[in-house]
């Protein structure tokens, strides 16, 4: 099966490492380079055969999706961004995916399998060790390893994430962290908690127990919680 030839254009270091590590657990994608800038890019694509570009939205000197607008080229195109208002008008410019930051393994996975030619077959997922997700940390992208996470907990506009070396907080939604960890085992017993079901000690009707930390159990997330408990008894 021939290889994807990609390349990612990416001005955050950690969003370009992450990007990297995931590409090279894929052995259909080829990573042919790393851009900082759209600039840098134009005098490569025409050089080299591209399949498959991921394209961060805001770069220095030239924004994404005015590169997308300006090149002759099609190449698919999976897009990355922390902000939900410019999906729309990426999928506009008929781009294969938009990825939101922070995105798992698996959502990239998802969005590579898009690609018609050749299909990309579903390779093992890595261990938890080796997961980790990226967050907006006062400006900066932070990776946070998905194994180190105790429970999280919603604080109006920001996330509070308990790990095993202390809080971190972002302003985010709890709902859009958890479309990105529901897959990776984590569960939401109530409106304002998320927690690693490997990580629960005991529970009972009302409460879940991680560590000293007792969290309730809403009555509105009640069954969902307890049919994850159920499909994952061999985690606790």
């Amino acid at each position: 099966m021939s290889q994807i030839n990609c390349i990612i254009i990416e001005d955050e270091p950690i969003a370009r490492q992450i990007l990297a590590d995931y590409i090279s657990q894929l052995p259909h994608l080829n990573l042919l380079h790393e851009f900082e800038s759209a600039i840098e890019v134009i005098p490569f694509l025409k050089s080299n055969a591209i399949d498959l570009i991921f394209l961060d939205i805001h770069l220095p000197a030239i924004k994404g999706l005015d590169f997308l607008e300006s090149i002759s080229t099609s190449p698919n195109v999976i897009v990355t961004t922390a902000y939900h208002q410019y999906a729309v008008k990426s999928f506009e410019l008929n781009v294969l995916d938009c990825l939101l930051k922070p995105f798992s393994f698996q959502r990239f996975l998802k969005a590579v399998s898009r690609l018609d030619e050749p299909k990309i077959e579903k390779p093992a997922i890595p261990q938890k060790n080796s997961q980790f997700i990226i967050i907006n940390v006062d400006r900066r992208k932070t990776k946070v390893d998905i194994d180190s996470i105790q429970y999280i907990e919603s604080a109006k506009e920001y996330v509070r994430i308990f790990t095993t070396s202390g809080e971190i907080k972002s302003k985010m939604r709890l709902t859009d962290l958890f479309s990105d960890l529901e897959s990776l085992g984590f569960a939401k017993p109530h409106r304002s908690f998320i927690v690693p079901i490997q990580k629960i000690d005991s529970y009972d009707h009302s409460t879940v127990a991680v560590g000293e930390k007792m969290i309730p159990i809403g009555k509105v997330h009640k069954k969902t919680f307890f049919d994850q408990i159920a499909a994952n008894r061999n985690s606790i």
